[in-house]
C-alpha cells in the first residue's frame, strides 16, 4: 500500500535568505547606478571582481553560495 501524509505549515519561518542577499548586494553595489532613494551608488561601474574567503562557518555558507 502506498500511504501519503500531507500537513499544512502554519506560520513557516523565512529561511534561507542569506543567500539572496548576498547576491542581491553584490548585484547593487557593482550595477546600479543608484538606491531606491536616488542616493548615488559611489562603486557602480568601479567594481570588476568579488573575492569571497572562508574558513569554518564562513567557508561553509561559500560551498553551497557558489553551487547554487
Amino acid at each position: 500500500m502506498i500511504y501519503q501524509f500531507i500537513y499544512p505549515a502554519t506560520n513557516p519561518k523565512v529561511i534561507g535568505i542569506g543567500f539572496a542577499a548576498v547576491r542581491d548586494f553584490a548585484s547593487f553595489a557593482r550595477y546600479s547606478p543608484s538606491d531606491a532613494d536616488r542616493t548615488a551608488n559611489p562603486l557602480a561601474g568601479t567594481i570588476q571582481w568579488t573575492i569571497a574567503t572562508g574558513l569554518s562557518q564562513s567557508g561553509r555558507f561559500h560551498r553551497p553560495f557558489l553551487y547554487l
